[in-house]
């Protein structure tokens, strides 16, 4: 998720010596589906690194990744 926020004179004085800008966006509505998109690409994730172990394809993916590497520098 992507916020946008304008800052007007005031902010970027008010800004110029921050350390950080903290934002709450619990309330937001979309929240609750990106936490579940986020668990959802989590556990494809942890799948993904179960098989890879499982079948001890490191070297092939490090083969594919280089092929695909090599041909986007053409």
């Amino acid at each position: 998720m992507i916020l946008t926020i304008p800052i007007n004179p005031e902010m970027r004085i008010r800004l110029a010596y921050a350390e950080a800008i903290k934002l709450d966006i619990s309330g937001h509505p979309e929240l609750a589906e990106l936490e579940a998109d986020l668990v959802a690409a989590h556990a494809h994730i942890e799948h993904l690194h179960g098989l890879i172990k499982k079948y001890n394809l490191t070297r092939k993916i490090t083969e594919v990744v280089s092929a695909w590497e090599e041909s986007q520098c053409l």
